[in-house]
C-alpha cells in the first residue's frame, strides 16, 4: 500500500511493509466502541480492559471525548480497524487515546520512532492542540505533532503516518514505559478524521536522506 506524507514540507511517496518488529500499541482491530456526548455532557471517559494484547498493547485502552456545547461521537470500528472522530456538530471537541501498561512495558529494541497512522482527515486542519505524551510513572514527556498534522491535512490524499522520535520524549525510562496517550483538544467542530494504527517503529532517517520514506508496519492479521 502507497500513501503520501510531510516530513519538514516536503512530500514523499511512503511504501509500507509488514515487519515483525514493530511493536502494536493499537490497531483499532478489537474493543469494537461507540461514545456519543451530547450538549449536556462535558466528557465520557470509557475504560476498556481486558483487549487482545495482539491487537492494544497491555489490553487496556481509554477514551476521553469532550465537546463542551455541542455533541460527538467516537467510534472504533474493529472490522475497518480504524477509529473515526468526530462525528456530529460541535464548536470544538477534544479527545485522548491513552494506554496504561501494567506492569510497565519494555520498549527497548523495538524501534525509534512513536508512529500515528492517519486517514481520511475531512479538510485542511489550521487549529487545535495535538501531542503525545509518553511516562515513566510520574516522569514523562509530552511533545507536539501539530506541524505534522497540519501538514498531511493541507495535501491530498490527507493521510499519512505522524512520526515522534522516542527521543524527544526526555525523562521516560524505555525500559518501564506505564503510558502512551495520543492528545487532541480543540479539533474544529467540521472535522472528521481517522486513526489506524499507533505503532512503534523503526528509525526510517536513513530512506528519508535518500528522498523516500519507507516506514514498516505490523497490522494485526485478520482471522
Amino acid at each position: 500500500m502507497c500513501k503520501r506524507f510531510w516530513v519538514a514540507g516536503l512530500a514523499f511517496s511512503a511504501v509500507w511493509t509488514a515487519d515483525a518488529n514493530a511493536l502494536v500499541i493499537d490497531d483499532f482491530s478489537v474493543g469494537a466502541t461507540e461514545i456519543e456526548v451530547d450538549g449536556n455532557v462535558q466528557g465520557v471517559t470509557r475504560v476498556q480492559l481486558g483487549l487482545d494484547t495482539a491487537g492494544v498493547l497491555g489490553g487496556a485502552r481509554e477514551i476521553t471525548v469532550s465537546a463542551p456545547g455541542g455533541d460527538a461521537t467516537f467510534v472504533v470500528d474493529a472490522n475497518a480497524q480504524q477509529a473515526f472522530f468526530p462525528l456530529g456538530t460541535k464548536t470544538s471537541v477534544d479527545v485522548t487515546l491513552s494506554y496504561p501498561f501494567e506492569p510497565p512495558a519494555d520498549l527497548r529494541g523495538s524501534g525509534g520512532v512513536l508512529a500515528l497512522e492517519v486517514s481520511g482527515i475531512s479538510s485542511p486542519i489550521s487549529t487545535g492542540i495535538y501531542f503525545m505524551r509518553m511516562a515513566t510513572g510520574a516522569r514523562g514527556g509530552v511533545v507536539t505533532f501539530d506541524e505534522q498534522l497540519l501538514a498531511l491535512s493541507s495535501t491530498e490524499p490527507r493521510s499519512g503516518v505522524i512520526e515522534i522520535p522516542l527521543t524527544d520524549f526526555t525523562g521516560v525510562d524505555f525500559s518501564e514505559v506505564t503510558e502512551v496517550a495520543v492528545v487532541m483538544r480543540d479539533l474544529p467542530g467540521s472535522l472528521t478524521i481517522a486513526f489506524d494504527g499507533i505503532f512503534v517503529t523503526p528509525e526510517p532517517s536513513s530512506l528519508l536522506a535518500a528522498g523516500v520514506a519507507s516506514i514498516t508496519l505490523l497490522r494485526r492479521r485478520r482471522a
